[in-house]
């Protein structure tokens, strides 16, 4: 099931000023939760993260996720204590390409 987010949630993600949270599971099933600055919600609704270190932890634990069928968590917090979980499955990485391009040129 696929919620869309309203504006304030939209803003608070987009926001520099926010603090995001990506938590994943690695292969023995132990969480892995690390601040991401890069997280944003894109033109079409979807969370979109952006991983500067293709060999990092989350990385790995991402494409394992999409792979196994895992769920992942994002939690994000506003400066005036506003604060949202997200759960969900991701759904694609991409490592090449003009979405590629455009967010890591």
């Amino acid at each position: 099931m696929t919620t869309k987010l309203n504006k304030e949630i939209i803003a608070l993600f987009n926001s520099d000023d926010s603090t995001k949270v990506l938590a994943t599971v690695n292969e023995q099933g132990y969480p892995h939760a690390a601040t991401k600055p890069y997280i944003r919600v894109a033109d079409d609704g979807n969370l979109l993260y952006l991983e500067l270190v293709e060999s990092s932890r989350t990385q790995k634990n991402l494409v394992r996720s999409i792979w196994f069928d895992q769920k992942v968590s994002i939690s994000v917090s506003g400066k005036n204590g506003q604060s949202w979980q997200i759960k969900g499955k991701p759904v694609k990485t991409l490592i090449t390409g003009p979405v590629f391009l455009h967010h890591y040129q």
